[in-house]
């Protein structure tokens, strides 16, 4: 089985900007090189 391979960050938004707290979205783009399709995963809270 071959590692999902890096292709690029796409979709940053900033989500909340302050001096105690930040948050800073961002969508990863991979390629899956083997034969099956995994499931979309989102993170985040």
């Amino acid at each position: 089985m071959k590692e999902p391979e890096f292709r690029g960050i796409s979709g940053v938004d900033v989500g909340e900007l302050g001096l105690v707290k930040s948050q800073l979205k961002l969508r990863l783009n991979y390629f899956n090189p083997n034969n099956f399709t995994g499931k979309n995963a989102v993170g985040g809270r």
